[in-house]
């Protein structure tokens, strides 16, 4: 009788164990390029918790697509990227932290450059960008001429910024007072500031 319950015992912990084991359902199976809903991405045929790019060094939020990436060491972060379809906030802090920076494939970008030679050339997107530059030749070329907005601050071009390519309003470029000689602002000219 003693074996009996000992039996029955062992089998009930096998049933109960066997109930925490993860598998995988078939409600989220997909196929590469299915829509897994928001905060989902498919994954070797099943939907799954999509994680924080490697890029968003300083946290993210995958529902939302928002992406903090901080770079505050002597030449830490490099080439930096933002993640396609995220919105990104982006400090390089220090001498040298970003060799670039790349905002192509962002919904937009706000990009600091705090040090001197902190960041290297600046891309961006289609989507807006709000780029400061605080120091002397805190930021390389910076490039946001196909932005549905650009604003950048710094005081002089050639001292805290390089050169810049700035978005076409409707017949004047989108800078402080409509010529090259200042820097990219999305609310001075008419035609800046497009973006929905």
């Amino acid at each position: 009788m003693k074996s009996l319950a000992v039996t029955l015992t062992a089998g009930l912990l096998v049933i109960a164990a066997s109930c925490l084991i993860d598998r995988k359902s078939s409600d989220f199976e997909c196929s590469p390029g299915d829509d897994c809903g928001v905060g989902r991405m498919c994954d070797q045929g099943f939907c799954v918790q999509e994680e924080c790019p490697s890029a968003c060094n300083d946290g993210c939020n995958t529902v939302s697509r928002t992406c903090d990436i901080n770079c505050n060491g002597v030449g830490e972060c490099g080439a930096t990227v933002c993640p396609a379809g995220y919105a990104c906030s982006i400090s390089c802090s220090r001498m040298n932290a970003c060799s670039s920076v790349d905002c192509t494939m962002a919904t937009s970008c706000e990009i600091s450059c705090s040090d001197r030679n902190a960041c290297g050339s600046i891309t961006c997107g289609s989507g807006a960008c709000d780029i400061q530059c605080t120091d002397t030749d805190a930021c390389g070329a910076i490039n946001c001429g196909g932005s549905c907005a650009c604003d950048v601050q710094c005081s002089t071009i050639g001292d805290e910024c390089s050169t810049m390519t700035c978005p076409a309003g409707t017949g004047t470029p989108c800078t402080q007072d409509g010529t090259t000689a200042t820097v990219c602002a999305s609310n001075q000219q008419a035609g800046c500031g497009t973006c929905l």
